[in-house]
């Protein structure tokens, strides 16, 4: 049996590995050394406490920088929470060469797939920002607008008009540095898992 133990807020406090099992519980504070000692025993706590039985698991994996090891079940996944990254590799490392009949598949994003996303964002962002700002143009042109037919897109292009040029300027701008942002973040380091 291996234990791990976790003193950090929001972390499983103890996590096990025995009998085909990965255990896991939240004990309190005053409970967590009886809850070792048990483990210790052979004896498994059934408060606060629970096994997965590693004939139910499909996967492990994790992300780098993630707080949590995500077992991916045959009919819904669970998470073992652990944000100090030394203790989750220890755990994720243990598993992967303790588990019988696995095979270990690193996921590499290309910088290509990282970045696809922040840029359909920043492209849905330019699209709004220039039919609001045409129409906002127009409003204080001294054009009148009416929405039929509840349009909900035209709607929302027509509510951000409202806000006037300078406003509605700052806002954009606002949301395309968020944007590039993300962009620049996701190109320059894309997610392994």
């Amino acid at each position: 049996m291996k234990i791990w133990v976790n003193n950090d807020k929001g972390d499983d406090t103890i996590i096990a590995f025995a009998n085909k099992m990965i255990y896991k519980g939240n004990p309190i504070s005053s409970e967590v050394d009886n809850y070792i000692f048990d483990l210790n025993s052979g004896k498994i706590p059934t408060k606060k406490f629970r096994g997965i039985p590693l004939s139910y698991l499909k996967s492990i994996n994790t992300e780098v920088g993630s707080s949590s090891i995500n077992l991916e079940g045959r009919g819904g996944s669970d998470y073992l929470l652990i944000k100090n990254q030394k203790v989750k590799e220890e755990i994720f490392n243990y598993l992967k060469e303790n588990i019988a009949n696995t095979t270990l598949i690193i996921d590499e994003e290309s910088s290509r797939k990282a970045v696809e996303k922040p840029l359909i964002a920043l492209a849905v962002v330019w699209l709004f920002f220039i039919f609001s700002f045409t129409m906002a143009l127009k409003i204080e042109g001294g054009s009148n607008f009416e929405v039929l037919n509840g349009h909900s897109i035209l709607g929302i292009i027509f509510i951000l008009a409202q806000l006037g040029t300078k406003r509605l300027i700052i806002l954009f701008l606002f949301l395309a540095a968020i944007t590039t942002f993300a962009f620049i973040k996701k190109r320059n380091k894309p997610t392994v898992i």
